[in-house]
């Protein structure tokens, strides 16, 4: 009888244990439920904050799980917000991405910020990054983020559309750079520039570690400023160089966040989307995305975009010849599965030596000896003729 009574009491206390853990157990899944959708809520409320209806361009609705797409990345040379939105400010980086999801495969191409180039709808001329100024000072925010894409779509030749836009402003970037912990780059060139407040970044030659101040001037040094204190090497006082330190951080950052984990991780980059990073793109879009990117991360090619140095009534302007640019246009076309020019691939910048020595002398014209093979004719998809191209981007 007592050893019946035992066994009972020992079912029971089991039961009482088995019970216990459970709750335990239960306890533990609605907190971290709970820690989850409060940083999945914080999350997407960054990210609807910066969707922004502005920025949405003409171009149609992809399947980007399955349509090859572009984005246009627009690093806008403002500090916060406000001022963002008072003056609009000025695009300091403007970058091309193709995104290739069968192939999963990437293409960036960044445009250097002193391109020459006529502004779209209007007979002036200047930097590319001085495209807001052919506005009236009344245009509206829409006007003045399609204004942006316009211009980028007309240095395209019109071949290529923008289906989406991203902008990014400074404080958005040093938050963004410090909200994944840093990033590591493989700096070709020792030097040492001032940040603001009087604070001297110095910069070895070799891997480093950057914090957001530290890539936000890694991405924009290029000259040396008189006075300042900062010692720049010959070999980075140009667009090409810089051109390359953006896609190499840029492709640090992505790299980072696609290899977050966990839901804590991401919570931590909603301050930093959330005030000072504006898209096009739609809620829904952004996971699929951002997966089509991780699973490109293999994948991923720069175009560089040669260019040369003119200056003219004191100021600097950057060239991209025109075989050069009709080269690029070609590369991002066949990534995206389109019709190419493939014989404007085969040009070659170092059999067209720049000559020009005003903006008026610019050829328009591509000489034939420029293209490698010319004596071949290859296979010519475009309109434009095989012995020459001309075109109104620049």
């Amino acid at each position: 009888m007592n050893s019946q009574r035992s066994r009972l009491e020992r079912v029971e206390m089991r039961k009482k244990k088995k019970k216990k853990r459970l709750i335990i157990i239960s306890a533990i899944l609605v907190l971290f439920i709970g820690v989850a959708g409060y940083y999945a809520t914080n999350l997407l409320s960054a990210l609807s904050n910066s969707h922004d209806e502005n920025l949405k361009t003409d171009a149609k609705k992809v399947d980007i799980k399955q349509e090859p797409f572009t984005m246009l990345l627009v690093g806008i040379d403002q500090y916060d917000l406000e001022s963002e939105k008072k003056s609009g400010g000025r695009p300091d980086v403007l970058m091309v991405a193709t995104v290739n999801p069968k192939e999963k495969s990437v293409r960036t191409m960044s445009i250097p910020r002193d391109t020459y180039v006529k502004f779209y709808n209007s007979t002036s001329k200047g930097k590319i990054t001085d495209t807001l100024s052919a506005l009236h000072s009344g245009s509206d925010a829409k006007a003045k983020n399609q204004q942006i894409v316009k211009q980028v779509e007309q240095f395209l030749d019109n071949k290529i559309q923008i289906n989406y836009v991203a902008q990014i402003n400074f404080s958005g970037f040093m938050d963004l750079v410090n909200a994944v912990g840093g990033i590591t780059v493989d700096n070709k060139y020792k030097f040492q520039v001032p940040f603001y407040g009087g604070k001297m970044l110095k910069y070895e030659k070799g891997q480093l570690n950057l914090n957001g101040e530290q890539a936000l001037m890694y991405v924009r040094t290029r000259k040396n400023h008189k006075g300042t204190g900062s010692i720049v090497p010959a070999e980075m006082e140009n667009d090409n160089d810089r051109n390359r330190r953006q896609q190499e951080v840029l492709s640090a950052i992505l790299g980072k966040m696609t290899g977050f984990t966990g839901v804590t991780q991401f919570s931590d980059i909603t301050e930093a989307v959330g005030k000072n990073f504006r898209y096009s793109f739609d809620m829904s879009e952004i996971l699929p995305m951002f997966n089509v990117y991780r699973e490109s991360q293999n994948n991923k090619e720069s175009i560089a975009l040669h260019n040369y140095s003119l200056k003219q009534n004191e100021k600097w302007f950057q060239i991209v010849p025109e075989g050069e640019r009709q080269r690029a246009i070609a590369e991002l076309l066949k990534h995206l599965g389109k019709e190419y020019d493939k014989r404007a691939i085969t040009y070659d910048h170092t059999l067209d030596p720049f000559e020009a020595k005003t903006l008026e002398q610019i050829p328009k014209q591509v000489p034939q000896k420029a293209y490698r093979n010319s004596d071949s004719t290859g296979t010519n998809q475009s309109n434009q003729p095989s012995g020459s191209t001309t075109s109104n981007g620049r």
